[in-house]
């Protein structure tokens, strides 16, 4: 068993979240930090390994573990701009894109 402690950074790093989501989720009780600021490690790999399994992070935009992509229709005011953009999210879906080549 690993007892080690790890800093909120490198808990972050492991769970694929920002520290700004760390923080909510330490205001939430759904991620528990101990009394000297720091993580158990195990604790933080059990998390990271249930998260993958039930698609948690999955469900919004914007998050490291999503792996697919998706149109969000209220970012694109216009009917033919949406049609456009959906043509070629479908044309490079089976392609890996950066994510500055996904913004252009």
């Amino acid at each position: 068993m690993d007892n080690s402690k790890i800093s909120r950074k490198e808990a972050c790093e492991i769970l694929s979240i920002s520290t700004e989501t760390a923080k909510k989720w330490i205001k939430l009780n759904k991620l528990k930090m101990n009394d000297d600021k720091t993580f158990d490690k195990e604790y933080i790999e059990n998390l990271a390994v249930e998260i993958k399994n039930n698609n948690h992070l999955k469900s919004r935009r914007n998050k490291k573990l999503k792996d697919n992509i998706e149109l969000y229709n209220g970012y694109i005011n216009s009917y033919k701009n949406r049609e456009a953009v959906k043509e070629l999210v479908m044309r490079y879906e089976n392609k890996q894109l950066s994510d500055n080549e996904l913004r252009l």
